[in-house]
């Protein structure tokens, strides 16, 4: 039986398409026991080069056969939802805020202001898509057995709804976060909201960049996220927070995939004989 089931469903909130893609664990099939659930975007990157945007993936669905052959955890449920590739739309989904300086950082915009669905989009996740997952599979529902994550803007929206539902995420992947697009917005979102027994992972490589044409894009990226990490350090502390700095790190897939096990051995612990410690 299939392992990663694709499927075209509606999104209200936005009154469009899109497919997602659900990796099921090695025992599904031959267990009767429940799974957490972690939540991605970009999902036509996550798992086959050959299915991806840029010919390269995160072999997402590869690390977890692994991780679970080798122990690391029970099995995890991965929902991955494709992004919107019509014009510009996957910056305006995976950003909550209208952003209007983005030609100061991206020479191939050509709009005056992009971003603003990620509300939509987040709201789609919680009222929609999540009741449906959990009817259709058997997952582990609750707060602490729920996760999202996502690179570049994807990071951005994962940090957005991760933290605006923060009674029904406990675990936020922040992978290459671009702050540069929404620093502003971010902050004074952040500052709003409450972190409390939330497990952050964030990430950053030191060769990252959105446009080559912008010699110091690579250092704003680093700097921005190593700005985010001691902010989150004050607000949520050491416990529930992990970084990562990849020396040889570049903002694609290939070096997400490589992080991802980091990412996922952190997030969920298995405890001999006791399922998942959280």
């Amino acid at each position: 039986m299939e392992r990663l089931i694709t499927e075209e469903i509606f999104i209200p909130q936005l009154n469009r398409k899109r497919r997602i893609r659900v990796y099921l664990p090695q025992d599904y099939y031959t267990s009767n026991i429940p799974y957490p659930v972690l939540y991605m975007h970009d999902g036509q990157n996550l798992f086959f080069a050959e299915e991806s945007s840029f010919n390269m993936a995160w072999e997402v669905g590869k690390t977890l056969d692994e991780l679970y052959s080798q122990g690391y955890n029970r099995g995890i449920i991965v929902v991955a939802i494709d992004n919107n590739q019509e014009d510009f739309k996957r910056f305006d989904e995976y950003s909550p805020w209208e952003v209007t300086s983005l030609n100061e950082f991206k020479n191939l915009v050509n709009k005056e202001k992009v971003g603003g669905e990620g509300i939509r989009y987040g709201e789609f996740i919680v009222e929609t898509l999540k009741p449906m997952i959990d009817k259709k599979y058997r997952t582990l529902s609750q707060r602490k057995f729920t996760a999202i994550a996502g690179s570049s803007m994807g990071a951005i929206i994962s940090l957005y709804i991760g933290v605006k539902y923060n009674d029904i995420f406990s675990k936020i992947g922040v992978f290459s976060p671009a702050i540069w697009a929404v620093k502003k917005e971010l902050y004074s979102f952040l500052d709003e909201h409450n972190l409390e027994n939330t497990m952050i992972y964030l990430d950053i490589g030191k060769n990252e960049t959105s446009n080559k044409d912008k010699k110091d894009f690579e250092e704003i990226y680093v700097n921005d996220t190593i700005e985010l990490y001691k902010y989150l350090q004050k607000k949520l502390g050491t416990e529930y927070l992990k970084f990562l700095l990849d020396e040889n790190g570049y903002h694609n897939e290939i070096s997400w995939g490589a992080r991802f096990p980091e990412f996922i051995k952190w997030i969920f612990k298995k405890q001999e004989g006791k399922g998942y410690e959280i």
